[in-house]
């Protein structure tokens, strides 16, 4: 009696923008998402490099309170299977993504990822790319 079950949307930030794809890859309950700056490829986080040569995710999921304990190549199936890019032909909910160009924690090419498997599955999927715009929307011009 506290929500209407055929209005119920998911939205999330950064690893809230991971777990709004994540949820969409294994339920059908929501009625919409939005991702804003997040990611779907923890393979492609990991790797994830800023300007600087500094690559922080690495520790993250390796050692970090949301890690696996260690790297991708003795993790391989943890990384695999917690990353929902490759489940996306299960994502039926419309979804918007919401990102900033010049993200240096979430760099954009992971929305894009996303962006574009859904678009080739026939997906409900929209865009919206601000370009100048770091992670935090926030502190976004816009």
């Amino acid at each position: 009696g506290i929500a209407d079950n055929e209005r119920i949307g998911v939205m999330g930030h950064s690893f809230g923008g991971y777990t709004t794809i994540s949820l969409l890859s294994q339920s059908n309950r929501f009625q919409a998402g939005v991702m804003v700056a997040g990611f779907g490829n923890i393979f492609g986080l990991y790797g994830a490099m800023r300007d600087d040569g500094e690559a922080f995710n690495v520790q993250w999921w390796e050692r970090g309170p949301h890690g696996f304990g260690d790297s991708p190549w003795k993790m391989r199936d943890k990384y695999l299977e917690n990353s929902p890019v490759f489940n996306l032909d299960k994502v039926k909910t419309p979804l918007l993504i919401v990102h900033g160009a010049k993200d240096v924690s979430t760099p954009p090419f992971l929305a894009d990822e996303i962006f574009v498997g859904l678009r080739r599955l026939e997906r409900e999927v929209l865009y919206a790319k601000y370009e100048n715009e770091g992670h935090n929307p926030a502190q976004w011009g816009y």
